[in-house]
C-alpha cells in the first residue's frame, strides 16, 4: 500500500495472520465480519488468488477483481471469469 499510496485511503489492513485463518477459508471471512462489520454488497476485495476471490464470493462479497501480475516477475496470471486489474493506479 506504501508503494502505490492506496493507504491513505484505508483505515484499517487486516492481514490473515492477524486473523489467524488463511483467506481461502470461510472462517477467515466471518472472523473479519465480526472484527469490523461491513456490507457485502458495497464491499469491494482485491486479491492475486482466484480461489481466494471464489471464496470472497461463496461468503457474499460482491465486488472482486482480480489482481494480475502480483509478482512483476511472473506473466500475467490466465483470464478467469473474474474482472481484473494489472495495477492498483488504474483504481485511482
Amino acid at each position: 500500500m506504501k508503494k502505490t499510496d492506496l493507504g491513505k485511503y484505508f483505515d484499517r489492513c487486516i492481514t490473515s495472520f492477524e486473523i489467524g485463518y488463511p483467506k481461502e477459508l470461510l472462517q477467515f471471512w466471518k472472523e473479519i465480519e465480526r472484527i469490523i462489520e461491513f456490507d457485502k454488497g458495497k464491499t469491494l476485495f482485491i486479491d492475486d488468488t482466484p480461489e481466494i476471490l471464489q471464496t470472497a464470493r461463496d461468503f457474499g462479497i460482491k465486488y472482486l477483481l482480480l489482481k494480475l501480475r502480483a509478482n512483476s516477475k511472473k506473466k500475467d496470471s490466465p483470464q478467469t471469469e473474474f474482472p481484473y486489474i494489472k495495477d492498483f493506479k488504474e483504481l485511482l
